[in-house]
This record gives C-alpha cells, structure tokens and sequence, in this order.
C-alpha cells in the first residue's frame, strides 16, 4: 500500500538519477517485499509492523537505502555503512540495480521485523 503523499513525492523529484532509483527500489520494496510506504519527515518510509527501511537521495550520487534497526543486523552489518549514526545504517546505490548486500540486508531487516512483532 501506498501513501498518495509518497506518490506526489516520487513524481515531483527533480534529479533524473533520484526520480531513477528512487522509483526502482520503491517498487522493489512495496511490490516485491509487501511493504507500506507512508512519508514521514520528507522522504519515504517503509514498514510491515514497524519502520523497517526509508530511502534517502543523497546530493548528487543515487540514494542511501537506510535500516533503521541497522545496530540490531549483526549477520549483514559489515555490508552496511552507519557515517557516524548509532542505529541507522544504509547502503548507496548509483544505478538501479540489486545486489546480493540488499537482497541479504532486506531479509534480515524483515527477519528482526516479524521478531519485532512476536514481542509485542
């Protein structure tokens, strides 16, 4: 499911490459791995039971597709890239193309979700 306002987001990104991967790992995310997608503070977020990834552009080389339980990857935390964060940690792509890092983080991302949610 997508939040119309992730929509008008998609459709109103300037840089070529951004409006690019943007829109390739949105469909990844949503169609492939049945997430939602709802914007929050200005970018897309995804979740299943709770904010699992959100893509970010970054200026002027492709985005930075970022887990939020980063800190919590420990089988894929060496493929990930935390710049000084504490929780948050991504991996940058410059075309839109998947490699086995995303494929690997994304499983492990929905692993600690459904964990996540048997807490609860």
């Amino acid at each position: 499911m997508t939040d119309p306002k992730v929509n008008d987001y998609l459709q109103q990104l300037h840089d070529p490459l951004h409006f690019e991967l943007i829109n390739y790992f949105h469909e990844k995310l949503t169609l492939d791995y049945g997430l939602r997608s709802k914007l929050r503070y200005a970018i897309p977020f995804y979740d299943k039971n709770h904010w699992i990834v959100y893509l970010n552009p970054v200026k002027k080389k492709g985005i930075e597709l970022c887990f939020l339980k980063g800190r919590e990857m420990f089988d894929t935390m060496h493929l990930l890239n935390f710049k000084e964060r504490t929780m948050v940690a991504g991996l940058e792509f410059l075309e839109p193309k998947i490699n086995f890092a995303f494929e690997d983080c994304m499983e492990e991302a929905l692993r600690l979700d459904a964990e996540y949610k048997k807490r609860r």
